[in-house]
């Protein structure tokens, strides 16, 4: 039988402001719904946007239209999400 020890640091501060959880927590959850579809696809159809204007705002945050939610690290989630809101 093997152990592990997990060690847990509270953030200085937090990553999102309260009024920002519940449009971040329906973003994760919409493109988790697209879980099988590239990220492209996936943020079209949750926001209506162009593929070009979706294809542009994943550059700007260096992550390839290709990707699938899935192999998005959070950070990655977060720098998506604060760029759609623009």
């Amino acid at each position: 039988m093997d152990s592990a020890v997990v060690r847990l640091t509270p953030l200085d501060s937090p990553p999102l402001a309260d009024e920002e959880v519940a449009s971040f927590r329906r973003f994760v959850v919409g493109l988790f719904g697209f879980r099988r579809k590239q990220l492209i696809r996936g943020i079209r159809e949750l926001t209506g946007l162009p593929a070009e204007r979706v294809a542009a705002m994943l550059e700007q945050v260096g992550i390839s239209k290709e990707k699938r939610p899935q192999e998005l690290t959070s950070a990655q989630f977060l720098a998506l999400h604060a760029v759609l809101r623009m």
